[in-house]
Formats: structure tokens, sequence, C-alpha cells
């Protein structure tokens, strides 16, 4: 959900509802009433469920800016007021209508405080035996191994990827460690599905594998595929991955 393919689907709708002809025949007070109504209505999944990237943040904003003071598509208007202003609270002279970062933020913020309240639910005990209830789960030991530190399982994956950069130094073992994360996605899943398909009786046995050490051999598994130049040792994998790739010689990625 990083991608703005990704979110099309919500962007078509804000712009099928809030359009130019709507925007003609309805007051400022109609207009500010279908602002509230769509934010309110349309977006309320994708929000709660996934971190709205600032670019589509920025675009339905802007649908929403120019539907309130009334702008034709593709022209130009004067904003009397700042957009921000407007979309404070009425106690500090806004008119309410809340931004869509900060519903966004919230949305997911009510999950945590129900990660928090609602421990024993099943879709909290997955969540635990993927990232652990203080941190220590898949992921972690994943970053572990790589020497990588840990930030909170609230920062996307994605983001723990790109800023892993800092620490590898080093352009093949952010190849390398960005194929291992792919690997450790397709290992959970595969253990969720486990799960999901398995018996009653069965699944507190499925939930309880540990699904890192799937993780070191399809990863090593792959990169040997990957790397057929280097000859790789398990047990070097397994205690220092990052070791065979302190220089480019020897390397050959399949393009």
């Amino acid at each position: 959900m990083y991608k703005l393919d990704s979110w099309k689907v919500i962007i078509e709708r804000f712009q099928k509802r809030l359009t130019s002809w709507k925007a003609k025949n309805l007051s400022m007070g109609g207009r500010l009433t279908l602002i509230k109504s769509v934010l309110g209505n349309l977006p309320t999944y994708f929000l709660s469920i996934f971190r709205a990237p600032i670019g589509v943040v920025d675009i339905l904003e802007r649908i929403r800016r120019r539907f309130f003071w009334g702008f034709k598509e593709d022209t130009k208007g004067v904003s009397w007021i700042k957009w921000s202003d407007i979309l404070s609270s009425k106690d500090q002279g806004g008119l309410g209508i809340g931004s869509i970062r900060a519903k966004n933020l919230s949305l997911i913020g009510k999950w945590h405080w129900r990660f928090l309240n609602e421990g024993e639910a099943p879709w909290c005990k997955v969540v635990k035996a993927i990232y652990g209830s203080d941190g220590v789960g898949v992921w972690k030991k994943t970053f572990a191994w790589w020497q990588i530190p840990w930030r909170s399982p609230s920062i996307s994956i994605k983001d723990m990827v790109v800023d892993s950069k800092t620490f590898l130094n080093n352009k093949w073992k952010n190849k390398i460690f960005h194929g291992v994360c792919l690997v450790a996605m397709w290992a959970i899943w595969r253990w969720r599905n486990n799960i999901v398909h398995a018996y009653a009786e069965d699944r507190p046995k499925i939930r309880d594998v540990d699904v890192f050490p799937s993780i070191q051999s399809l990863s090593l598994l792959w990169i040997s595929n990957r790397c057929p130049r280097i000859e790789f040792d398990w047990s070097r994998w397994v205690s220092s991955p990052g070791a065979s790739f302190e220089s480019a010689s020897g390397l050959y990625f399949l393009s």
C-alpha cells in the first residue's frame, strides 16, 4: 500500500463524489457537509489498516480543498483562508473538518489500543507470533541476525528495509537483505495459511512453530541460486550472513 496505484480506488471515489458540478450547485454549507460525509465513509477501511503515503494524502486534500472553494477542473482560484486553518477544530477557529493524516493515524492508533486490551483475541495471537508482544518476533530475529537495530513494529517493514542501508553500507548486502525480507514475508504468509486451514485442535501447535529457521534455510537456497559463483557455508550463513558480501568479487546476480 505504498504505491499510488494501490490507492487509486479511494482517489477515484473521492473525485466521483466531490465533482465540480456538485460544487457549483451546492452552497458552501452543503459542500462542507458533503466533504465531512465523504471523509467519514469512503476511506475508513483503508485508513484504519494502512498508513497512507504523503503523496496520497496530498492528492485527497487537494480534491477536498478545490471542492470546498468551488473551483472548476483544471482551473486556478483564490483560497482566501489557509486549508490547514479550515481543517482545524471549531474551538481553534476552523470548521472542524479534520485532516486525512490525523484520521489515518487515529484509526491506526485504535488498533494499537485494541491490541493492548484484547490480548487473548485470535488476531492478537497471530500478530504476537509474528512481531511479538514486546517486539520479539520473526522480524526482530531477522534483523538481529543481520545485526541491524530493530525499530518499533508500528514502523512499516518497507521503512525498516530502507533504513537498513545505513547499517549495511554495502550495496550487495542491501540486495541480499532485501531478498531475505521477501523470503520472510513468504514464510510468514505460508505459516499464516497453515493456521487458517488447519483443524481447530491443530492450530495451537502450528501457531507455536518457530518460522525463523525456515527463513534462514530458504533464504540460503535463494541466494545460492542467485549467486552461483559463491560457495556458501551453512554455519557461516547462520552466524554472519553478511560476511560473504564484503566485496563485489565473485557475485553474479541473475537479471
